[in-house]
């Protein structure tokens, strides 16, 4: 038995036929539970890898997707004339 959602509900009219639809609908439930806990699996796993770098893993420094920038130094020249660096 398969159902179009858009359509109206089904009306059943005996006991059985309701039963029917009970027992469909329940495997349709059951059938999204296990994807919904699949799904569920599947993002921690990928979440878990997105948050995976060379600083927390043994993965080279060149395979990170987002890398950290440090602030880079700043050269001045002073009054008098000679070089100072800034941060």
């Amino acid at each position: 038995m398969k159902f179009d959602f858009s359509k109206p509900t089904p009306q059943p009219r005996t006991l059985k036929k309701a039963q029917k639809i009970i027992n469909v609908l329940w495997g349709c439930s059951s059938e999204f539970q296990k994807r919904k806990l699949a799904l569920i699996s599947e993002i921690a796993d990928l979440k878990e890898k997105l948050n995976t770098n060379s600083t927390n893993s043994s993965k080279a420094p060149s395979s990170d997707l987002f890398k950290t920038k440090k602030p880079k130094k700043k050269w001045l020249y002073g009054i008098s004339g000679s070089i100072n660096t800034q941060y």
